[in-house]
C-alpha cells in the first residue's frame, strides 16, 4: 500500500479504537463523533490504495459509502432508514463479489457458515423484530438473507481477507440485532462495533488482492 492508504488505514484504527472506548464508557456523544470517522477512513482507504482489479474499487467504495450512511441512520435511531442503507451497500457488495471467481470448496464452506449462523441467530431476530410489526419483520427477514448472500459471495471467493471481512460484518449485524429484537447480547455493543469496523476495514484491503473474472 502507499502512504495515503497507510495513514488512512492508522486513522481508522485511532478513530476505531476511540468508539470502542467510548461505547465501553457509555459515551454517546463521543461515539457519534468517532463512529462516522471510522468509516470515513476505511473510505479512504479504498480509494487510496492501489487495487488489483481496478473495477472492483468503486462498487466496494459504493458499498462503504452506503455503510456510513447506515451508521448515521442508527445513530439517529432510524432504524429502518439505516437498515436500508445497508442494505444497499450488500448490494454494491455483491455486483463486486459475484464477478469473481470462485472455488467450490470455498462455496461449500461460505455456505456452511452461512446456514450455521442463519440456524442459530436469525429465527430469533427474524421473530423478535415480527413482533414489534410484521412489515419490520419483512424488513430485516429480507436483509438477513442479502446479508448471508454477500457472506457467502464474498468468502466462496476463497481470498482469506475478504472471507474475514464478510464473516465478521455478518456476525456484527446478527449480534446488533440480536441485541435489538430478542435481548442484552455477549461483549454488548463493544463486540458489535469491533467486528462491524475491523470486518469493513478487511473488505477495503481485500482489494489489494482480488480481481474478477
Amino acid at each position: 500500500m502507499n502512504a495515503l492508504a497507510w495513514f488512512a488505514l492508522g486513522a481508522a484504527a485511532v478513530f476505531a479504537g476511540i468508539d470502542w472506548w467510548a461505547v465501553g464508557r457509555g459515551d454517546v456523544h463521543l461515539e457519534h463523533r468517532a463512529k462516522p470517522l471510522v468509516l470515513l477512513s476505511v473510505i479512504a482507504v479504498a480509494v487510496t490504495l492501489t487495487p488489483a482489479d481496478p473495477a472492483l474499487r468503486w462498487p466496494v467504495v459504493a458499498g462503504l459509502v452506503f455503510g456510513l450512511v447506515g451508521d448515521i441512520g442508527l445513530m439517529l435511531d432510524r432504524f429502518v432508514a439505516g437498515a436500508l442503507a445497508f442494505a444497499a451497500g450488500h448490494v454494491c457488495y455483491l455486483i463486486a463479489f459475484v464477478p469473481v471467481p470462485h472455488t467450490p470448496r470455498a462455496l461449500v464452506a461460505a455456505s456452511l457458515v452461512g446456514a450455521l449462523l442463519l440456524a442459530l441467530a436469525a429465527p430469533g431476530v427474524v421473530r423478535g423484530a415480527w413482533a414489534r410489526a410484521p412489515t419490520l419483520g419483512g424488513v430485516v427477514a429480507g436483509y438477513v438473507l442479502l446479508l448471508v448472500a454477500v457472506l457467502v459471495a464474498g468468502a466462496g471467493t476463497g481470498v482469506a481477507v475478504l472471507a474475514a471481512g464478510v464473516v465478521l460484518f455478518t456476525v456484527s449485524d446478527l449480534l446488533n440485532g440480536r441485541r435489538r429484537f430478542v435481548g442484552p447480547t455477549r461483549g454488548g455493543r463493544v463486540a458489535i462495533h469491533a467486528t462491524y469496523h475491523v470486518g469493513q476495514a478487511l473488505i477495503a484491503l481485500s482489494l489489494l488482492t482480488l480481481t474478477g473474472s
